[in-house]
């Protein structure tokens, strides 16, 4: 069954808009390799403005799937510590957490969502490792390209 395209604009632009958090990583990433991009608020991707090299591309496709998977493990220990701790003062504070253990959890999940919506990132990040190793294995080309 086809989507209807008025659907499928309003997927993407959805799309776009929920994952503004990570595209700003990408950007982040080119500035971090001095490296010019573009990136309309809302789009699904950021556009280079300069070629890069498979190391720069590398670090710009990973950055924001490192950087959230980070702050997923960070924000998941923090919770799990503090909860494990006090609960162990008090039994019935699994029941009774305050706000801010809530707001560590939620973060936790947030961050997990974001690290997830990386994996487009990570299965062309290793497409890119795989082809470049496929040609290092194999032997030059008798054409002399």
């Amino acid at each position: 069954m086809k989507t209807a395209p008025h659907v499928t604009a309003i997927l993407d632009r959805l799309e776009g808009i929920l994952l503004i958090p990570h595209e700003l990583l990408h950007v982040a990433a080119y500035r971090l390799i001095g490296k010019g991009c573009q990136y309309r608020l809302g789009a699904p991707f950021v556009q280079r403005a300069a070629s890069i090299n498979r190391a720069e591309r590398l670090f710009v496709l990973l950055f924001p799937t490192a950087i959230a998977g980070v702050a997923a493990v960070v924000f998941f220990l923090l919770w799990a510590f503090t909860a494990l701790a006090l609960a162990a003062k008090d039994p019935i504070y699994p029941l009774q957490a305050p706000a801010w253990h809530v707001v560590i959890g939620v973060s936790f999940a947030v961050a997990s969502v974001y690290a997830a919506s990386g994996t487009g990132d990570v299965v062309t990040a290793v497409r890119l490792l795989r082809d470049s190793k496929e040609r290092i294995d194999q032997p030059p080309d008798s054409s002399g390209q």
